[in-house]
């Protein structure tokens, strides 16, 4: 509830309807971001920072800072190259 206003799982979280709305500073950046707290993540997991009805573009990007690659998934693993 705190994140989306609602009980229920599948609606935007705060930061998805805000960048909605407000839009981005530039198209080279994911408009909502998302830092973990060290301890791990809250209950509900990655739900906590999802786009809901709204395109995936708005979805929570996860960054993971002091690493070399910050964000998962960004680069092909070398396997599939």
């Amino acid at each position: 509830m705190q994140n989306t206003g609602l009980v229920l799982p599948g609606f935007p979280a705060l930061g998805s309807c805000v960048s909605y709305g407000l839009g981005s500073l530039t198209e080279k950046l994911p408009p909502f971001v998302m830092l973990p707290d060290l301890w791990g993540l809250a209950p509900n997991g990655t739900s906590n920072w999802s786009a809901g009805l709204q395109p995936a573009t708005y979805q929570g990007t996860r960054i993971h800072a002091g690493r070399p690659n910050p964000i998962s998934d960004l680069f092909p693993p070398g396997s599939a190259k």
